[in-house]
């Protein structure tokens, strides 16, 4: 009897279908006091390290996020001056990272007005060699701008 009703529940959650987003919530404003608040849906940070990059090399120091908690990058544009941030949302750029594991840094260690990025070296085996745990470096570079 026992097995039928877990079988029973099984199939259940099975059939189960979440609904689906026809419109993206990120697209809707959200009003507090009758001011827009803004970037009130990219979610919240729990173990949070900010970097300075020039992501869309306009010459204003834009924002890299990544948090520790998911090991998730998030990238933001700042629209404002230099010496005054206004910063929104900005994911498209979030796929120009490789997948980070623990923590990321980006600074530039070399000293090529190009920002580096650090991270964490997790013990791996690539190509049947063993790599120990430590740092991992991508230097970095820019392709058509």
């Amino acid at each position: 009897m026992a097995f039928r009703f877990s079988l029973f529940l099984l199939l259940l959650c099975r059939l189960a279908v979440a609904q689906t987003l026809k419109y993206p919530v990120s697209a809707l404003p959200l009003i507090r006091n009758g001011a827009i608040v803004p970037n009130a849906w990219t979610g919240g940070l729990n173990a949070p390290e900010f970097s300075e990059i020039d992501l869309n090399t306009d010459g204003i120091k834009d924002l890299f996020v990544f948090d520790r908690v998911g090991e998730k990058c998030l990238t933001f544009l700042n629209d404002g001056r230099t010496g005054d941030a206004a910063f929104h949302y900005a994911p498209a750029y979030e796929k120009l990272f490789p997948l980070l594991k623990v923590w990321a840094v980006v600074k530039d260690y070399n000293a090529d007005g190009v920002p580096d990025l650090f991270t964490a070296q997790t013990g791996e085996i690539v190509q049947g060699t063993q790599i120990p745990p430590g740092i991992k470096v991508y230097k970095g570079s820019r392709v058509n701008g």
